[in-house]
């Protein structure tokens, strides 16, 4: 049922506020682009099938619950082999046509027993023009150049300590212009360090209380410094990503464990799998931060991360269910139900959401005055469930456990 609400696609910063984080039509660099699952893309999909707009597809080898990523027109994707999960892999394919340009298999320095209850080849992968930066569940951190060959590598269990916790490890990394950032959140000693993306040296490690998560990392800018952005059982939390200091600290969110957060402007939305769905962080201009709502009535969002458009805050639940939400207030603004439910993140591209079933069915909506009305509903049949995504100008991937697959509109004359 909707709720008529005026939606403003751009949305209202506060003054001196950065820039939204809007990936460019040809880089989608790490989990959920740069945070904010908005990407600049053009000419992307609205409608495919099996027959029907499927460019190529690529069997992976191992499975993976990562999400692809793109650079200089290379998608880069991870995965995890074997009984204990003992072979980490990256492969990278060409957008073009799916053409496999390299893998590379490296041994894992700690197995974990391969099981349906822990996580597999979660983390995903940063790629930019220093490299690819891969993190397992293993502790293993790779830097690769972009021709595969190996840069540096880490193993931080054998450092830290083994991670402590009955569903694994799935945060994914993120990079400044320097540094690697990797948050490790357990039932054992959390924490947070800093690699050099140059050497792999240690540039910091930050302490943190011990705290079951999944989330991811986000940076964002504010007064002219990056800053990063952890989102982690019952706290939001700003850190410096040159030397790990702590900013500051926000507390009262229930449940944000598993849905990353998503930066945009001078506010933080916060995802919840349990409790009231999600939350506002509002960040001051002194530097500070405060909590603004929690929402009213959301049910839980499951696994995929909630994202911002115009006024409101989008999020869909474990069962499938579209929540629009004020950013104003937190209230709910409509509710739409779609044909399944998602792992995936939701993507806003312009006017359009994609929503990646897990189960193979894409339903497409057009956000409108009285929230969002449906354009298409493209079923493929998946190779295990549906995990992930990238987006780049006229293509999408489509990350399942044990396939890639690269929708594209048809060129012309086709």
């Amino acid at each position: 049922m909707l709720i008529p609400l005026a939606i403003a696609v751009a949305v209202p910063l506060l003054q001196d506020s950065p820039a939204p984080a809007i990936t460019g039509g040809d880089h989608w660099p790490g989990f959920r682009g740069l945070g904010a699952s908005h990407t600049a893309a053009e000419d992307l999909p609205t409608t495919w099938a099996d027959d029907e707009g499927v460019a190529w597809t690529a069997e992976l080898q191992g499975t993976g619950q990562s999400s692809p990523v793109v650079f200089g027109g290379r998608a880069f994707v991870t995965s995890v082999a074997g009984p204990r999960k003992e072979r980490c892999i990256v492969a990278c394919y060409r957008i073009e046509d799916g053409e496999l340009l390299w893998l590379r298999s490296r041994a894992a320095t700690h197995e974990i027993e391969h099981s349906d209850m822990v996580s597999r080849g979660a983390p995903t992968p940063w790629a930019d023009g220093d490299g690819v930066f891969a993190f397992f569940e293993s502790g293993d951190v790779f830097a690769l150049d972009l021709d595969g060959e190996l840069l540096w590598s880490r193993a931080l269990v054998a450092e830290y300590g083994p991670f402590e916790g009955n569903h694994g490890i799935g945060s994914s990394p993120v990079a400044t212009a320097t540094t690697l950032c990797v948050q490790v959140d357990h039932a054992g000693p959390s924490y947070l360090v800093g690699l050099s993306k140059s050497s792999g040296k240690l540039a910091w490690r930050t302490e943190r209380e011990s705290r079951v998560s999944w989330t991811t990392p986000v940076l964002l800018e504010r007064s002219g410094k990056v800053e990063l952005v952890s989102s982690s059982n019952g706290f939001v939390e700003g850190y410096d990503p040159d030397d790990g200091e702590r900013l500051w600290s926000v507390s009262g969110v229930e449940g944000n464990t598993v849905p990353s957060p998503t930066a945009w402007g001078n506010r933080v939305l916060v995802g919840a799998s349990k409790g009231p769905g999600c939350a506002l962080v509002d960040l001051s201009k002194d530097g500070g931060a405060e909590l603004r709502w929690v929402a009213k009535g959301a049910r839980p969002s499951g696994f995929g991360s909630p994202l911002i458009a115009g006024d409101l805050a989008l999020l869909i639940n474990k069962s499938g269910t579209l929540f629009g939400i004020s950013l104003a207030d937190g209230g709910i603004a409509f509710e739409e139900r779609l044909a399944e439910g998602c792992w995936a993140s939701p993507l806003l591209a312009g006017e359009f959401v994609y929503s990646f079933g897990k189960g193979g069915v894409t339903t497409v909506l057009r956000l409108v005055e009285q929230g969002v009305e449906p354009v298409a509903e493209n079923r493929v049949s998946p190779v295990g469930s549906v995990v992930g995504v990238a987006a780049v100008d006229g293509r999408l991937l489509i990350r399942e456990e044990g396939r890639l697959v690269c929708i594209a509109r048809p060129t012309e004359g086709e």
